[in-house]
């Protein structure tokens, strides 16, 4: 597809930057094909090697590639139902296509027990849901997890693109804090918790 945009623009003019545009898919599942930058880069000099030699401007955006594993979203478990559902303060108005789209979109689920001494001894079957008002909260169906208690962690993976960025205001709940770790190691804060005010002005 790049080729073919950059042979037309050939065809067309001497044309002195090529944005090839959109970048890199991200293997959310373990099974996904992970397609490394280098590995991009050869292949369009396999296809396009004037591409390579510094006449043209070449522009690319990588985005999701780049950001989307660079991030986790933590919640502490707040009820563990009998009928196996997690229930964390993680929801759809975060994971808007995880939870419209369940087919198409997919997070990586793990636990951290609050009790580091814990031995995990069993699994179980469970779906992890969120705290809003509809029944379609539900960030995962029949995910296979250790024993999970009232307490324990969920952690949700690859949440570093199309996540918080396209947070909903259904229930009006407030935009958590992000935290970040610095070059040495130290864990900062990159932005606070959103405020009442804050969010009254968004609707006022």
């Amino acid at each position: 597809g790049i080729k073919r945009v950059y042979d037309l623009g050939e065809y067309l003019d001497n044309f002195q930057v090529f944005d090839i545009g959109g970048g890199l898919p991200v293997a959310y599942r373990d099974d996904n094909p992970k397609v490394s930058f280098s590995c991009f880069s050869r292949e369009l000099k396999k296809k396009i090697p004037s591409l390579f030699t510094g006449d043209k401007l070449v522009i690319t955006e990588f985005g999701r590639s780049v950001y989307a594993e660079t991030a986790v979203a933590v919640s502490r478990v707040e009820y563990v139902k009998k009928n196996k559902q997690i229930v964390c303060h993680l929801g759809a108005d975060m994971f808007l296509r995880r939870i419209y789209k369940p087919d198409d979109w997919y997070h990586k689920i793990t636990i951290f027990h609050k009790s580091r001494e814990q031995t995990v001894l069993d699994y179980k079957n469970y779906s992890v849901v969120g705290p809003l008002c509809f029944a379609g909260d539900i960030l995962s169906k029949d995910v296979y997890l250790p024993v999970v208690k009232e307490g324990d962690f969920v952690v949700v993976h690859d949440v570093g693109a199309y996540t918080l960025s396209m947070w909903s205001r259904h229930c009006s709940r407030l935009t958590p804090k992000i935290l970040g770790v610095n070059s040495k190691g130290g864990i900062i804060s990159i932005k606070k918790r959103e405020t009442f005010t804050k969010l009254y002005g968004f609707w006022c």
